[in-house]
This record gives structure tokens, C-alpha cells and sequence, in this order.
């Protein structure tokens, strides 16, 4: 896809699901604050070992080619530890649950992009809620042993703190569905901006000449084609364009959709192949960084999508040059030390509201080069204004810490939990 020009037709509706009914809209939702960084779990599945449900042979590579499109340092630019992809047996209720406990939950931020793809069956449970096909899904017991995909996000956001949820549903039916729930009830419901490769339980098809579904194909080849610099609802109208040419040659229906959890959500104003600095992660604790400008401006809406120019880049402005300190950064630093000093200063600090009631507060807030906490938020309320209200002045009071260790980024972002547990016992 080097050099290939990709035309986008200002006229081109994103189905007839797509909730910007203009682009003039689309131009308005473009008014997107950045974000800090960007994560990616894939999910692609071939067999079920449930015999019922039918197989899905290019689902695993379907998911390969998005992964790979969304490591490209010229396309997606996410880091590749900030990426699982899992595949066929990986795929299992619990392995997904595991991945997303173990990996999202704990490294995800608020303000931070969660990117999610499907390649596997959907079916629905009795109440016609969409349920997507782990690898060991039972159609018998659906209910227990699929991926509910509503409380899914539901979880993924109260968990993270993320208003900016991407999910691609690039899946097939698993039988005959009938009277199911909507992607406009999916995206509401979830919180989510939601793709779908056609509208949800209608088969979508596949690409002969690239072995993948058609929706992974033009995926990934508008991230690569415009190295990035799409706004992901101009990758939507590129992929509707291409499979509706597809249609014209071989009379396959297939209407890729797109629906915004709201109607002034600007999700889909995000540019996904933004860089980030210096996306490196540290065990044990979540880093995240503010994004570079982007290396070219925003595409007119109006026109085609010029082949991308590697020009020299600008000189440098004393900001920029500041930013030349991250070489010095030592990514096999041991925060570990530094992280229980960190807790137990603020701890000090801390005087929970009276009371036998057990809560919970979720808190972000950055740490600068000089020990300073700034920017400190709460990202999970603990449904109690005194409680949410005495962990901020823990912050405030706790301030200024320990300078960061020789070798740290010039600062680092963290979540922070304030666990009040009652062990009064009558």
C-alpha cells in the first residue's frame, strides 16, 4: 500500500446506521481532545469446540492482519506491548477475562483509546442481548459461557475510566437470530463507538485475493494507505465505499455500519495511527504520555486523500528539544521501590471519612520528574462525595513527593486506589 492513493468520496454515507447523517457533522465531531495513549486487544477464532457452532476459517487471520496493521510504525503506531492479539485456543472465556484483568485493567487510563476487534460468531442470549463466541462457548449455556459484549465495555470503562472505546464487531451469525438488539441499542447501551462489518447478526464475507474478511482487508489497508492520518469514521466511509464495489462484482450484501454511543460522542473523530511518546510500559505500574502533533494536518472532507509525502521535519521548538531528555530514559527501571515509598506517603496523608461502611475510590493523577503530583482526578467514584473529596486532599497533602528515580520519564501517570474496608463484626 505504499504510495497508493486512496479516494474517499465526500458523498459516501457510512450505512444506514451511521449516526453522523452529514459531514458536516463529521467535521464538528473533528474538535477531539488528544489522547494519552492506546491499547488494543484482538480477538480472532477459527473453531468452537462446540461442534454447533460453525467454523470461521479466516477469523484468526482476519484478526493477524488487523494486529499487524495497528503495530505498523507507519499505520497504526501502537506499541507492540500495548497490543494482544488472541487467537483460536487463546481465546477462551477465561483467557479473555485473564487478558483483560491481568493486562487492560491494570495499565489503561482515563483519556486513554481502547481499541477492541472481533472476528468470531455472535449469537444472542433469551433477551436478545448479543453474546460473542469464545472458544469454548456452548450454544447450551450461552448465557455463562459467552462474552456478554454489553457488560463487557460496560466493565472495560468503569474499570479503566475510558470514555473513548472503539469496538469493531467483524462477526458472523452463529444460526438464525431472530428479533435481536440493534448496533444503535449496542452503542447506547455499551458506551461504546461502534463498527460492524454489516448490521449486527447479518453475514459479512470475505476477501479471496487477501485470505481475511472483507472488513479486515479495507481496514487495514485505509490505515496503511493514509499511514494513519485517518480519522477512524473516514476509515468506516473507505471500507463502505470498497465492499460496496465489491457488491457491484459479485452481488454479495454486506452494509458496514457505524453508531456513536452518543450523538455528540467524538470517538469517532479520533485519528487512530497518532503517535504517542514513548509508549513504553512498566511493570507494576501504568505510564502514559501526552501525543506529539500530528506529522500532517487534517484530509479536507471534501476531497480525495492525497499519497502520503515523508517530508523533513520542522525545526525543532524549545519544547521539543526538551523532549530529546525522554533518549535518557531507562526502560528497565525498577519502580517497584519508588511505587511503596509513593503509597506509603500518601497513606500518611489519608483520613477516610468516619464510618462501618466499606468504599472504594479510583484516582489518576500524574507524577512530575520533581516528586509534584498535578492533574489529580477521581476516576471511580466511590459513590461518597466525603470519601471521593478525602482522597484529593490526601493528594494535595502528599504532594510533593519523592523526585522520580535517575532514568524515569519526565513524568509518569498513575491510578491510584483508595480502599476503605470495614471489619466491624456484632
Amino acid at each position: 500500500m505504499n504510495g497508493k492513493r486512496i479516494g474517499l468520496a465526500a458523498g459516501i454515507i457510512l450505512g444506514i446506521l451511521c449516526s453522523f447523517s452529514s459531514l458536516t457533522e463529521a467535521k464538528q465531531a473533528q474538535d477531539k481532545p488528544t489522547i494519552r495513549d492506546k491499547w488494543a486487544l484482538v480477538i480472532g477464532i477459527n473453531r468452537f469446540n462446540d461442534t454447533t457452532i460453525p467454523g470461521l476459517p479466516l477469523a484468526q487471520k482476519s484478526a493477524a492482519d488487523v494486529a499487524r496493521a495497528l503495530k505498523d510504525p507507519d499505520a497504526g503506531r501502537f506499541a507492540a506491548d500495548h497490543i494482544i492479539l488472541l487467537n483460536g485456543t487463546n481465546a477462551t472465556k477465561a483467557g479473555i477475562d485473564q487478558t483483560l484483568e491481568q493486562w487492560l485493567y491494570k495499565k489503561a487510563l482515563p483519556n486513554d483509546l481502547v481499541f477492541l476487534y472481533f472476528a468470531s460468531r455472535i449469537s444472542q442470549t433469551a433477551a436478545g442481548e448479543p453474546v460473542i463466541c469464545s472458544n469454548d462457548t456452548k450454544m447450551s449455556d450461552l448465557k455463562n459461557s459467552g462474552l456478554d459484549l454489553v457488560q463487557t465495555i460496560k466493565t472495560i470503562k468503569q474499570r479503566t475510566g475510558s470514555d473513548d472505546i472503539l469496538c469493531l464487531l467483524d462477526c458472523n451469525p452463529a444460526g438464525k437470530i431472530e428479533n435481536g438488539k440493534d448496533l444503535k441499542w449496542l452503542a447506547s447501551t455499551s458506551g461504546a463507538t461502534i463498527m460492524s462489518a454489516n448490521a449486527l447478526y447479518e453475514q459479512s464475507f470475505d476477501d479471496k485475493q487477501s485470505l481475511s474478511s472483507r472488513f479486515s482487508h479495507y481496514f487495514s489497508e485505509a490505515l496503511r494507505g493514509s499511514q494513519g492520518n485517518l480519522p477512524f469514521f473516514m476509515i468506516g466511509e473507505y471500507i463502505y465505499q470498497k465492499i460496496q464495489e465489491q457488491k457491484a462484482q459479485d452481488g454479495q450484501e454486506q452494509k458496514p455500519s457505524m453508531v456513536l454511543s452518543k450523538p455528540d460522542s467524538q470517538t469517532a473523530a479520533i485519528i487512530i495511527g497518532m503517535p504517542i511518546k514513548n509508549p513504553n510500559s512498566n511493570s507494576g505500574i501504568s505510564i502514559g504520555h501526552p501525543i506529539d502533533q500530528l506529522a500532517m494536518t487534517r484530509p479536507d472532507l471534501a476531497g480525495a486523500i492525497p499519497a502520503p509525502i515523508k517530508s523533513a521535519p520542522p525545526p525543532k521548538s524549545a519544547s521539543e528539544m526538551e523532549d530529546d531528555e525522554d533518549a535518557h530514559i531507562d526502560h528497565n527501571l525498577d519502580f517497584s521501590s519508588y511505587m511503596t515509598k509513593m503509597k506509603q506517603d500518601i497513606q500518611k496523608k489519608w483520613q477516610p471519612p468516619k464510618g462501618f461502611e466499606s468504599r472504594k475510590v479510583t484516582t489518576v493523577f500524574t507524577i512530575t520528574n520533581t516528586g509534584a503530583i498535578v492533574n489529580p482526578e477521581v476516576s471511580v467514584s466511590s459513590g461518597n462525595q466525603e470519601m471521593d473529596k478525602s482522597a484529593l486532599i490526601a493528594l494535595q497533602a502528599a504532594s510533593p513527593l519523592d523526585p522520580l528515580p535517575k532514568g524515569s520519564p519526565r513524568s509518569v501517570d498513575i491510578k491510584y486506589v483508595f480502599d476503605w474496608k470495614s471489619s466491624v463484626k456484632y
